[in-house]
């Protein structure tokens, strides 16, 4: 007996080692992208942001952003610009999501149809949106308004230098960003248990009301999740500006767009000693985005936790 148990446990020993192995094959090559464009990207980040050209300990890359004006002109209009973008697409699209959430949930007329055209914007890639959605705005739609009526000036709303296109870029956003909220937002109100619902149709309450005192309280945890991950990542968002306009934004753009277009310009013309500055000074910049970022996400965190219904 002792024999045959001892012959039962050696496979299955075997067959443990093995999955382990097979598991850390499929790991190593992720967790050596993540080591090295991750954790060693950021970890060099942080060492330029305090070396000089010859290698001395300096915080001169921080006084510049506050010094230059060349610098403290494009990253304080970015900053704000940033925070203009965010604050107007979160306070129109976070809204919408959750009624048209709702509306999806609950089944209504075209319910189904508007799930997958809201959540189509999410499956294309935002380059090939964009250039429907810039065909649409600057052909079909100044086409419609011509017919309407033919002194209708055709003009590029996009490029026009007369024009205004943070408006643009906002609503395209809210547009491409919509679905995924509504998608998730609708499959978390489907979880809700129905015998809560049937309960609050019994003390009569209407629809209006079963979103705001069912509804929302149940989903506030994961539409806390959106804004806090949104805060979070509101100065490395470029807002799709690059798809639009590539690297000719005059004005810099949102903050995002304005590190990534001139960190990128340089790496064609590294041995450039011009160039090679530019990594120090935006290591510098990113840092000081960094710890802005990281309070301000506790803290909206925190509030949200605080002032937030509770599902009880």
């Amino acid at each position: 007996m002792q024999v045959l148990s001892q012959k039962k446990r050696k496979p299955f020993f075997k067959g443990k080692r093995d999955d382990l192995i097979f598991h850390w094959i499929l790991l190593i090559w992720p967790l050596l992208q993540f080591s090295i464009f991750y954790i060693g990207v950021n970890l060099n980040s942080f060492r330029l942001a305090f070396v000089g050209m010859e290698g001395e300990f300096t915080f001169s890359w921080f006084e510049n952003i506050f010094t230059l004006d060349n610098y403290r002109l494009s990253v304080f209009n970015g900053f704000f610009k940033s925070l203009r973008y965010w604050g107007i697409s979160t306070a129109i699209s976070l809204p919408l999501s959750l009624f048209f959430s709702h509306y999806i949930y609950k089944k209504y007329l075209l319910s189904g149809f508007f799930k997958v055209v809201l959540f189509l914007p999410s499956i294309l890639s935002s380059m090939v949106m964009v250039l429907l959605f810039n065909k649409f705005m600057n052909g079909a739609l100044l086409a419609i308004m011509h017919d309407i009526n033919p002194e209708t000036e055709e003009i590029n709303i996009l490029f026009n230098s007369n024009t205004e296109y943070d408006a643009y870029i906002i609503f395209f956003n809210i547009w491409i960003g919509f679905g995924t909220g509504v998608l998730i937002y609708s499959n978390s109100m489907a979880t809700i248990s129905p015998e809560v619902v049937e309960a609050a149709q019994l003390d009569g309450v209407n629809a209006l009301q079963e979103f705001f005192h069912v509804a929302l309280p149940h989903i506030y945890s994961t539409a806390s999740v959106f804004l806090v991950t949104g805060i979070a990542t509101l100065f490395v968002n470029q807002y799709n500006l690059f798809s639009f306009f590539g690297a000719n934004l005059t004005d810099g753009g949102s903050i995002g767009y304005y590190i990534y277009v001139h960190v990128s310009g340089v790496a064609a013309d590294i041995d450039d000693p011009g160039n090679v500055t530019i990594y120090h000074q935006f290591s510098a910049l990113g840092l000081l985005l960094t710890a802005f970022a990281i309070p301000l996400t506790f803290l909206v965190r925190w509030l949200l936790e605080k002032l937030g219904p509770s599902e009880n």
